[in-house]
């Protein structure tokens, strides 16, 4: 895990103390995209999965 997931991780275990919490790293999949190109993929894109009982009783909007 690079410096900028594990940053988003511990930022997103303090705010919400997560049940479940992934960090994906999607930078590879933006190599070809206008503004990448002639350089590595970095951190730079990311998905995002988490449960935690403060988002419950949000509704879908509000969790977004």
């Amino acid at each position: 895990m690079g410096l900028i997931a594990a940053t988003i991780k511990e930022k997103l275990e303090k705010a919400f103390n997560p049940t479940q919490l992934e960090i994906i790293d999607e930078s590879h999949k933006h190599a070809g995209h206008a503004g990448m190109a002639g350089r590595e993929p970095s951190e730079s894109h990311f998905q995002v999965i988490i449960a935690s009982e403060i988002l419950t009783p949000m509704n879908r909007l509000a969790r977004s």
